[in-house]
């Protein structure tokens, strides 16, 4: 069969296609259609003759992003597929097995075949095979509304198609524990523009996309001006609820609010297709609302709207503006979500006042007293009000896991278990009135989490997934969820789906930082880690981790370079950077971080703000005590203040981090414990 075009040569990211030359007519229209969508793809019709063939092939292997095995019972059989893949390995680079019919695979070759990521083409509609080819090929990055892909069109724009690039400090300083924790620096519209990597598909519009700027506050009143504020946030949680639109956070958008950027370039900011402006005027009980939707690419009028209603009337003009966008946008809009926005959350207007309130209070670290106290009058006029619960549950929720950002270092144990109990309490309360509540059952996840009921908590993650798959909160829950069962793409595609939807917003961006770190994909870790030193330049993290990277990879320079530019943004020594120079035998400034950091005095407190039970098994892990390093560690799981600590234990301790302790007896136990219920005797 002639072959469909010539194999990818030049810089950017591609893959390397492993087949059987007997299997041609059955890959070579696989791997077209890769290259029709914007996949760069090499295979060996790339080799020029003249070329020694051995050597062109490890070059091509060695400089792939992944490997992809077409596997049929022609390529398990064949000795260049073998030595393909047994390279691949030792380059230490992932290979995704497409399983082109039923095959018997020897089992010396699936022991290095990952099979929770292999696809079976015949297994599968060709829907759902091409989606997940695709993903595989770019990596994980698939739009998360799994929507139904276009018509290939050849382009050239070549390069794998890029993933789009939490809500608290606690949740950031939870993914990358190993480091110092440093709450981040303001970040502006100015700084989003920049965020993307400089690559050439990095404009690429989501799909069915919309940003929706902050409404301006026209009523007469200026303490009516939550209102305002707190309609944008109900357009957007009601807009998430459309699982075809791709709708970006309000935490991001907010940096919007006073910019004099144009429609054109917010939409290449946001790589969004259209972006919606409005205002709001409250009065009495009449509110009267007007949106305009703008075409981002052009700036054209795509459609203006006014709308006049008593407030008790607000979930009407919320489904309309909804129907209307996506109509607009050609977006499905299926009848069980129509009924899900227009169903009335309240009755009860002066209620639903108190909720915008409350909704429109978060974010930016705000103290959470004033929105329980607004949310707590929302129930008290109606005991009904399951979104007013929801709410409340998810306060309780980033109150737990977040506790010292709110509460300050006085902040303990007994503290968290308290705020767990109130968050599984009305997130309960909220899912006997309304199970679609998908923020009550995130909020039960995390309930579950802190009590290490660890099948519950997948559970309650993916279940919020279900309901609200747009929602970047909801992602950031679902994503650990698809690590922990061991669905490294799709917890990938998880994450960078919210942080596509969210990228303003340094603490999400930081937990998909820690997030790559676990998963072991020291490259992406590198390019976010960049993204992250141009949102928030005086960020110590990013450069922990930076440094932190290029200690697994064996670049001592990496390491003192980035390591260096840590030390000058922050004075709290990093046990992340003394860890980093222990493994590349810098025994001199390990031990100058450890001593600087006094954790060995009898007066350290032992608290979140300081150096807790944690932090002290990672400095002594550092100066290779690791006795003295465990018995910190038993303490931080036996105490279950940190949370994060059992999770990445009961689900991560392959990672490499855990090497040095890897060997010891009482590593394995404290893995065990790590597994139980909290209150397991």
């Amino acid at each position: 069969m002639e072959k469909p075009f010539s194999a990818y040569q030049g810089g950017d990211r591609y893959v390397f296609v492993c087949y059987a030359h007997g299997d041609a007519d059955s890959v070579y229209p696989e791997i077209a259609w890769l290259n029709d969508y914007g996949v760069n793809v090499w295979y060996d019709e790339g080799i020029s003759p003249g070329h020694e063939w051995r050597e062109e092939l490890a070059t091509a292997i060695q400089g792939c992003e992944r490997v992809l095995f077409f596997v049929s019972p022609n390529s398990v059989d064949s000795e260049h597929c073998r030595r393909e893949l047994n390279f691949a390995q030792e380059e230490n680079r992932q290979v995704v097995a497409i399983h082109l019919e039923p095959t018997e695979v020897p089992a010396g070759l699936r022991l290095g075949l990952n099979n929770r990521q292999a696809i079976f083409k015949h297994e599968l509609s060709d829907e759902e095979y091409r989606k997940r080819l695709i993903r595989a090929a770019n990596a994980g990055a698939m739009p998360a509304s799994e929507a139904t892909l276009p018509p290939p069109t050849s382009s050239s724009r070549r390069g794998l198609v890029p993933a789009a690039v939490v809500l608290a400090v606690g949740i950031v300083a939870a993914a990358i524990w190993w480091s110092s924790a440093q709450e981040p620096s303001p970040v502006d519209a100015e700084t989003v523009a920049e965020l993307e990597p400089d690559e050439p598909t990095s404009r690429e519009v989501l799909h069915n996309s919309i940003a929706v700027l902050p409404f301006d506050n026209l009523s007469l009143d200026p303490e009516n001006g939550f209102f305002a504020a707190g309609i944008h946030e109900e357009v957007l949680n009601q807009l998430t609820k459309i699982k075809d639109l791709s709708v970006i956070a309000r935490t991001t958008m907010l940096r919007y609010a006073e910019t004099d950027k144009t429609v054109p370039e917010i939409g290449v900011e946001l790589n969004v297709g259209a972006v919606m402006e409005g205002s709001v005027r409250y009065a009495g009980d009449r509110v009267r609302i007007t949106a305009q939707l703008i075409d981002a690419a052009s700036g054209a009028h795509l459609w203006s709207e006014a709308y006049e209603e008593n407030l008790e009337d607000i979930f009407g003009i919320q489904l309309a503006i909804a129907t209307k966008i996506a109509k607009t946008l050609e977006a499905e809009f299926t009848p069980s979500e129509q009924t899900r926005i227009a169903t009335r959350l309240t009755d009860n207007p002066v209620a639903y006042a108190h909720y915008l309130r409350a909704v429109s209070s978060w974010g930016n670290y705000a103290p959470t007293g004033p929105m329980h106290e607004a949310i707590d009058a929302a129930i008290a006029l109606d005991p009904q009000f399951g979104s007013a619960f929801a709410f409340k549950a998810f306060l309780h929720a980033i109150e737990a896991i977040a506790g010292p950002a709110f509460a300050g270092p006085d902040f303990d144990v007994n503290d968290q278990r308290r705020f767990a109990s109130l968050a599984r309490d009305y997130a309960l309360r909220a899912l006997a009135i309304d199970s679609a509540q998908a923020r009550a059952h995130w909020s039960l996840g995390w309930t579950h989490t802190l009590n290490r009921e660890w099948e519950a908590s997948q559970q309650s993650f993916e279940r919020a997934y279900e309901l609200d798959p747009n929602d970047y909160i909801v992602l950031n829950g679902a994503a650990w969820a698809s690590l922990n069962r061991g669905d490294i793409d799709i917890g990938i595609q998880r994450m960078a789906r919210s942080v596509a939807l969210n990228p303003g917003d340094f603490a999400n961006q930081g937990n998909y930082l820690g997030f790559l770190v676990w998963c072991e994909r020291w490259e992406d870790a590198k390019r976010q880690a960049g993204i992250m030193t141009t949102l928030a330049p005086a960020a110590s993290v990013p450069f922990d981790i930076l440094a932190e990277v290029a200690s697994f990879l064996g670049d001592s320079e990496g390491v003192r370079t980035n390591a260096a530019m840590a030390e000058e943004r922050s004075d709290l020594p990093s046990p992340g950077l003394a860890n980093a120079y222990r493994r590349i035998g810098d025994e001199a400034n390990a031990r100058r971080i450890f001593d600087a950091s006094n954790v060995d005095a009898s007066n350290v407190p032992d608290n979140p703000k300081t150096y807790n039970s944690l932090t002290k098994t990672v400095m002594y892990m550092a100066i290779e005590e690791h006795e003295v390093a465990l018995e910190h560690l038993e303490h931080a799981v036996d105490d279950g203040f940190l949370w994060a600590v059992a999770r990445d234990l009961h689900y991560l301790s392959h990672h490499p981090r855990f090497d040095p302790l890897r060997p010891y007896p009482k590593f394995q136990e404290l893995v065990r414990k790590a597994g139980l219920p909290l209150d397991h005797e």
